[in-house]
């Protein structure tokens, strides 16, 4: 994945094109009927999402995981409010596949935190835009997107 991103970053500045990065973070301290939350999210809710979002996606995307908790998904050609309407819908998205996977009711609100981060207008180089998405998306609280 590390791959994808650089090459990712190389074609836009050689081609001054734009690119976003939408964090999906997993909120792993919530509790589900009196158990926490991590190991069932670990083994069945991040996987689904993964699925399910490149599924939605067009086949130029990049969804990858970022870290134990966290999805990282690359948007060619798009810029800032692009990714904002795909985070939207990829939020409505994981909501569905949550209560699928888990057969409960959970707020996605205290479940997901999501980021974005485009290039070029919000930084030029692969770890400031990660870092941007990743700081956006603990900034700024559960269930809300920047």
């Amino acid at each position: 994945s590390d791959v994808y991103k650089r090459q990712e970053l190389h074609r836009a500045s050689e081609n001054q094109r734009h690119f976003s990065i939408v964090l999906i973070k997993l909120n792993p301290d919530i509790f589900v009927s009196g158990d926490q939350f991590q190991l069932r999210a670990m083994d069945q809710t991040l996987p689904s999402w993964s699925r399910l979002i490149q599924e939605r996606l067009r086949k130029s995307d990049i969804v990858a995981r970022f870290d134990d908790h966290t999805l990282s998904i690359i948007l060619p050609e798009t810029g800032k409010q692009g990714a904002i309407l795909v985070a939207e819908c990829l939020i409505q998205l994981c909501d569905e596949v949550t209560q699928a996977v888990l057969g409960e009711e959970i707020e996605i609100s205290e479940l997901l935190q999501v980021g974005v981060a485009a290039f070029p207008d919000d930084g030029d180089n692969r770890d400031k835009l990660f870092d941007l998405a990743n700081k956006c998306s603990s900034d700024i609280g559960s269930g809300s997107l920047h």
